[in-house]
């Protein structure tokens, strides 16, 4: 059986790449001008946002761990299926940073047809820890003009593109402008990409709301990761708890899981 082909960094616990062996292109977009080894985060792929997600007064955008070594605990491949674990401790370095004894763990498995994702938090100090965060997903699309986003409907959402207004979905979503949305106490959503004859199905469990993210036009000619044309490419679709913040207490773990089931349509 022909498996997957999954890259994982050590540089952020970052998934990089998941191929699909019948699949015309990957999953997963990650920019060509991506960083993948020096100090800037990587674009594209799946980010991990910890310890809080968005801006922080004096602090690296969502969080640290996305540009820290991980270590790999685990890899195996087993009837066309990938497993990984990775993992991240707090240290003296990060304290500074975030005042918490913590440990996080990233657990995947990837066949061609699913893969399941669970970013772990342990709370191992004495006092209350406040996190926000997410799985920072960027799917690769045919043309961001043809793609639909299914599944949202009558959901609330902040506009962070409107002043954090909040407004309702009407009806399904088409990219057609600058969107940055976090889509309230929702946990599943349908990608349906034309272009490459696909549907991709996002389901989340242990978060409060789906973060929508696509920079447009203009935005992306000012990104200096992203070629001026990428904006066409992707579309984020984020598992998140945000903007509320989960406050794990003393020995206490939380899980946030995301399922992603790619299916080709029947022509």
């Amino acid at each position: 059986m022909n498996g997957p082909q999954v890259s994982i960094l050590n540089k952020g616990g970052h998934i990089t790449q998941w191929q699909p062996f019948d699949q015309p292109s990957g999953v997963l977009f990650c920019s060509a001008l991506a960083d993948l080894h020096g100090p800037k985060a990587v674009r594209g792929g799946i980010p991990v946002c910890w310890p809080w997600f968005g801006p922080r007064q004096g602090h690296a955008q969502h969080g640290f761990v996305r540009t820290m070594p991980w270590q790999m605990e685990s890899y195996r491949e087993c009837e066309g299926v990938v497993y990984c674990t990775m993992v991240i401790n707090s240290s003296e370095d990060t304290f500074a940073l975030w005042p918490y004894r913590w440990k996080l763990e990233l657990k995947v498995a990837a066949s061609n047809s699913i893969m399941d994702i669970s970013l772990i938090s342990h709370n191992l100090g004495q006092s209350s820890m406040p996190v926000t965060q997410a799985l920072h997903t960027y799917f690769a699309v045919g043309d961001i003009h043809c793609a639909v986003i299914e599944g949202l409907q009558g959901k609330r959402y902040i506009d962070k593109t409107r002043a954090g207004q909040e407004f309702e979905q009407l009806g399904d979503l088409m990219i057609a402008e600058e969107t940055d949305r976090i889509y309230l106490h929702t946990r599943a959503a349908k990608l349906v990409d034309p272009v490459y004859n696909r549907e991709i199905e996002i389901v989340s469990e242990g978060g409060n709301a789906m973060v929508v993210w696509n920079p447009w036009e203009e935005k992306c000619k000012t990104i200096s990761d992203l070629n001026p044309s990428d904006y066409s490419h992707f579309v984020c679709i984020e598992s998140a708890c945000t903007p509320e913040s989960l406050d794990l207490l003393p020995g206490q773990h939380h899980e946030l899981n995301m399922r992603i089931k790619v299916n080709s349509f029947v022509k």
